[in-house]
């Protein structure tokens, strides 16, 4: 036991003396630590501007500054360091407001992130005694505007002068054989560089961002280059050393017009060359065999390229937005063509695709707006999607059986393509394939199609005709809206349903040949199809959608099914010359504005079964003369004859009805009333104001036989019925009855598109009976 603590005791005493600190002090304005070895700055008063570092403290040598000993400064101006000190420790003087410092010959070591982001440090000589420099020793020290490299520095490390925008010039030594990454990054003001034939290795992005840069000068030997020059956007002067093989991110946004790539190469990686907008020419020679994404992406002024022999695919984007690319050759050998590889390359008049290229990937020659013609090799089995949206002169195609599938939206806004055959080997035609193909006139459907996608022929102006074939189950929302050259259109005999839209705005369609295995139309289906005059609908179609005729102005005839048990909303409104129309017996309800401004149309014929009309049905159905309600009739719209002028009143049908007694009960905040057992849908709920009833002027207007009239101009409601003249204003308590002033307890209002006016008086003044009931809130008129 005693030999155990003999011993820790031992390990503690050799601890105290070999790594604690002895003693902390100040000197003047600095603050220390002492070591066995000497003396450590630590810091200086917050108010200090220049402060001299000594050589000696309390009789011991001064030898470090120490790691954040001025951080942070912000009164800090000038140093000036003493002979003795041999090291400066990491973030010495990070983020100060020093302006110079003066170091001694006997500095050895700046250590990482020393001088970081001293953005007022404008001038500092290095000793040449120097060895070692640290990581990002002096980035981001804007005002710096020259710097002496020592010979003794054999390394760069990484970040070391980036962000020294006003740095000019720099000599780097030939003891250097290594340079990190991004060393002399976003050094904007040097104008020319040149790396000595000692540097065998360069980090990444050594010069990125040196905005400035005109000539660079790298040595043989370097066998990689990636981001060095990214962003250099003022080089024009430069030559790739023969023994590279492999760049990356290289040149991104360049300045100049050509450049030689060696034979070495084998690699041109990932964004190499993009954005050098004045790079008119280049030739790849056959030792590359790999050019990565973007690798050519925006050279906006590039307008000929010699591709190498032995490439096996031309990556995603390669060549996008190249707009002055006019034509290349793919090489033997290639495969694949990537995703967007030529999209936006505007200028590009010729492809010429070789036989290996099994594989052209989603948006590969999008917006390439001067192909006229292409030729896909046999081996291609699928043109996926996009691949040639927007080749709006693109007017010829030549595609072999061996196509299997074509994307959604491939052929999307090709304006000028006119004809196309599509091979048998395709089973479907996805959504806007074809659409915006203004110029299509004909297109040969094969057997082999199941599946015609949405909107896969929308907006196809120029075509006449197509013939649709027996395969297909379904046609699709939107897939012929917009053919408005199509005259006639026969629905194949298994298609079960027609979705949305289907041929909206056909707006020359005459004729629709429909099948028997036809189950349900949807909405908007042929709305807006001017041209159409008759339409029978199948005998298995149980459901028509909304607005499914909806301005179908040449429309006369209408025939419904027996099984017909749904028609949407608006199904025939703006129909205008339709004159006759039979509900089928099935039809439970007539929906809103189905049959609204159908000026021309005489007889509806109503089938028992039929339980509610909704607002507006028949509304300005002018020519509407007579109409039988059927005994079923539950409830009705008290707008659904509005501006019908030949039909009469609603209320004088309800008389021919069983057990209609003409009698209307109101109930206080419910928008319907009863007349006898139909609801009637009032529009808005009666409400009370200052102890009057108030609510709608005209279904109660209706109800008693008085007409409503509604001014506009000066917001006035007029109700005149055979003996009597009432006219009220919106928000005045005065009205006139037969030219005479009456005062309102409550003055008329709007609400929710209704004129409001009081109950009581509106009735009285008709002639009519009112009676209140106070427990059930409710109003009787008889």
């Amino acid at each position: 036991m005693k030999k155990y603590i003999l011993i820790l005791l031992t390990i503690l005493s050799l601890s105290v003396i070999f790594y604690f600190p002895v003693s902390a002090d100040t000197y003047e304005e600095l603050t220390y630590i002492k070591s066995w070895d000497g003396i450590t700055i630590t810091g200086c008063s917050e108010n200090s501007t220049n402060i001299i570092i000594p050589s000696m403290i309390d009789g011991l040598p001064v030898t470090t500054v120490g790691t954040r000993a001025f951080a942070n400064t912000r009164k800090l101006n000038s140093v000036i360091i003493s002979d003795g000190v041999i090291k400066l420790d990491y973030q010495s003087f990070e983020n100060s407001s020093v302006k110079s410092v003066s170091l001694p010959d006997t500095i050895q070591t700046i250590g990482g992130y020393v001088f970081n982001n001293c953005n007022y440090l404008s001038e500092i000589n290095l000793p040449s005694e120097l060895q070692n420099i640290g990581y990002s020793a002096f980035s981001n020290c804007s005002r710096l505007t020259s710097i002496n490299i020592p010979n003794g520095i054999t390394e760069i490390r990484d970040n070391c002068f980036s962000g020294c925008s006003s740095l000019s010039n720099i000599d780097i030594p030939l003891s250097v054989t290594s340079i990190g990454i991004s060393a002399f990054s976003d050094c904007a003001g040097l104008t020319s560089v040149t790396v000595p034939d000692t540097v065998t290795f360069l980090g990444d992005f050594t010069f990125s961002g040196c905005t400035g840069l005109i000539s660079a000068s790298l040595p043989e030997g370097i066998t990689e280059i990636n981001g060095t020059f990214s962003g250099c956007t003022s080089l024009t002067d430069f030559i790739i050393p023969k023994t590279v093989t492999s760049i990356s991110e290289a040149f991104e946004g360049c300045a100049f017009k050509n450049i030689e790539i060696p034979n070495a190469i084998t690699k041109i990686g990932k964004n190499s060359f993009k954005n050098c907008t004045a790079l008119e020419n280049i030739k790849i020679p056959d030792s590359v065999t790999e050019i990565n994404v973007y690798a050519f992406s925006n050279c906006v002024s590039l307008k000929h390229i010699d591709m190498p022999k032995y490439l096996p695919k031309i990556d995603y984007y390669v060549f996008l937005s190249c707009r002055s690319l006019k034509d290349i050759v793919i090489p033997d050998g290639v495969t694949e063509v990537g995703g967007a590889a030529f999209k936006n390359c505007s200028a590009l008049e010729s492809v010429l695709l070789p036989d290996s290229v099994i594989s052209i990937k989603d948006s590969a020659f999008e917006s390439c707006t001067s192909l006229k013609y292409i030729e896909l090799p046999n081996n291609v089995n699928e043109i996926c999607k996009e691949t040639f949206t927007g080749c709006t002169a693109l007017e010829n195609v030549k595609m072999f059986n061996s196509i299997n599938t074509i994307g959604e939206s491939a052929f999307q806004g090709c304006r000028s393509l006119k004809s196309i055959q599509l091979p048998n080997s395709l089973t479907e035609i996805t959504n806007d394939v074809f659409n915006e193909c203004y110029s299509l006139k004909k297109v040969s459907i094969p057997n082999s199609i199941k599946n015609i996608g949405q909107s896969a022929f929308k907006n196809c102006v120029s075509l006449e005709s197509i013939i649709l074939p027996d395969t297909i189950e379904y046609i699709y929302g939107k897939t012929f809206q917009n053919c408005c050259s199509i005259t006639e259109i026969t629905i194949p005999e298994n298609v079960k349903s027609i979705y949305n839209e289907a041929f909206k705005d056909c707006t020359y369609l005459k004729k629709i040949n429909f099948n028997k295995a036809l189950e349900t139309i949807g909405y908007s289906a042929f709305q807006n199809c001017y041209s159409l005059t008759e339409v029978t609908i199948p005998e298995n179609v149980t459901s028509i959608g909304s607005e499914i005729f909806k301005n179908c102005t040449s429309l006369k005839k209408v025939n419904l099914n027996n099984a017909l048990k749904e028609i949407g909303s608006a199904a025939f409104i703006n129909c205008y010359y339709l004159t006759e129309i039979t509900i089928p017996k099935g039809v439970e309800s007539i929906k809103t504005k189905t049959l609204k401004n159908c000026t021309y149309l005489k007889n509806v014929n109503l089938s028992e079964g039929l339980k509610y009309i909704g607002n507006e049905a028949f509304t300005k159905c002018a020519s509407l003369s007579d109409i039988e309600l059927p005994e079923s009739i539950e409830s009705v719209s008290s707008t659904i004859f509005l501006n019908c002028d030949r039909i009469g009143n609603m209320y004088d049908h309800f008389a021919a009805l069983k057990n209609i007694e003409r009698k209307m009960i109101l109930t206080i905040d419910n928008d319907t009333a009863k007349v006898g057992n139909i609801d009637v849908y009032l529009g808005a709920a009666p409400q009370i104001v200052n102890n009057r009833t108030m609510l709608p002027a005209r279904p109660v207007a209706d109800f008693i036989g008085a007409k409503t009239d509604w001014s506009e101009l000066d917001e006035t409601v007029t109700i005149h019925s055979n003996n009597n003249n009432i006219k009220l204003k919106l928000g005045s308590n005065i009205a006139y009855v037969n030219n005479k002033a009456q005062t309102l307890d409550s003055p008329p209002y709007l609400y929710k598109d209704r004129t409001f006016v009081p109950l009581r008086f509106l009735v009285e003044n008709l002639d009519a009976k009112i009676t209140w009931d106070e427990e059930s809130q409710t109003v009787t008129i008889e």
